[in-house]
């Protein structure tokens, strides 16, 4: 049995406080949370709601552990007075329980079935890897490798979507080797997955240097593979979220799209005037364009299918 088994079930009583409709019932133990376990035994918190994300039966009680977590462990520890002594309530919980933490979000990764839960489990695994200290929890990327070779699709998703807050962690990792994985990921045989790898890909680009970056426009072409069934499917909603991802690195790295230029244009400005589609629908694809144009105008000039496709 864990050591915080006990702690575990004291603290999702208050846990149901702190969900109440009642907003002084609320408020009441917002202010326990803080005082009695955050600043008096913040070791016992953070090892209890680890705990809870992997071991507690009820699906919302391990999302709102994972909330929690996620929300406690970043924060500056009491006594923390000026920046230069900055420490978090993560820093401050001895690496013994450090240990049992990241050992239970990875049991976790594993285990979960609820995909609401999932997605919170995975973004507080995400937000732990970067208050960790560096190589200080060698066992996730491996995990995370694992988990995207998995037959299971929701294992699959949630290593992208790790990635995609934490794309530090591939920087060590060959360009290629990454790369090739990211391309397998668009030919995923579910949506989710690509569009996770998407979004993974985008960060991943963009945490790289100008050099690198330019390197990389050789999966651009696969990038905007993942968008093609959307269009097919009329899956609008994860349409926008596909077109939106593209959009920063049109901002910032203009030129990784010259070469699929013609397809995008094709791509966005059928979307565009098919009044078939929401109205967010049709701006997101051509907020992709005119985000182009300004970000590289002499590229979209010299294409004549943009000024015809764009310019009335």
């Amino acid at each position: 049995m864990s050591q915080f088994s006990q702690t575990a079930a004291q603290l999702q009583t208050l846990m149901g406080s702190l969900m109440s409709s009642d907003n002084a019932e609320r408020t009441q133990a917002e202010a326990a949370l803080t005082n009695d376990w955050v600043v008096a035994q913040p070791q016992v918190v953070v090892g209890s709601l680890a705990y809870l994300i992997h071991q507690a039966p009820d699906a919302q009680v391990r999302a709102f552990a994972s909330v929690l977590l996620r929300r406690i462990a970043p924060q500056d520890a009491p006594g923390t007075d000026s920046k230069e002594d900055a420490y978090t309530v993560w820093s401050r919980v001895p690496a013994d329980v450090r240990v049992s933490v990241k050992t239970e979000l990875l049991g976790a990764l594993r285990d979960e079935t609820d995909r609401s839960a999932r997605h919170k489990m995975c973004d507080t695994i995400a937000d732990i890897n970067k208050v960790e200290a560096q190589d200080e929890w060698p066992d996730l990327l491996p995990a995370l490798y694992s988990c995207a070779q998995d037959g299971n699709l929701q294992l699959r998703e949630s290593a992208y979507r790790i990635f995609a807050m934490s794309p530090f962690m591939l920087s060590t990792q060959p360009a290629e080797a990454v790369s090739s994985a990211f391309i397998g990921a668009f030919q995923d045989s579910d949506a989710s997955v690509r569009l996770a790898a998407l979004k993974a890909a985008v960060a991943y680009i963009l945490s790289t240097d100008d050099k690198q970056r330019l390197s990389q426009a050789a999966m651009v072409p696969h990038m905007l593979s993942v968008l093609e069934p959307l269009l097919r499917d009329k899956d609008e909603s994860n349409l926008v979220e596909a077109l939106s991802a593209l959009i920063e690195p049109a901002e910032e790295s203009p030129k990784l799209f010259r070469s699929v230029l013609g397809n995008l244009i094709t791509f966005s400005t059928e979307i565009g005037k098919n009044e078939e589609f929401e109205n967010a629908t049709r701006q997101t694809a051509i907020e992709l364009l005119l985000t182009l144009a300004e970000s590289s105008p002499g590229m979209c000039r010299k294409n004549v299918q943009f000024c015809q496709s764009i310019v009335p």
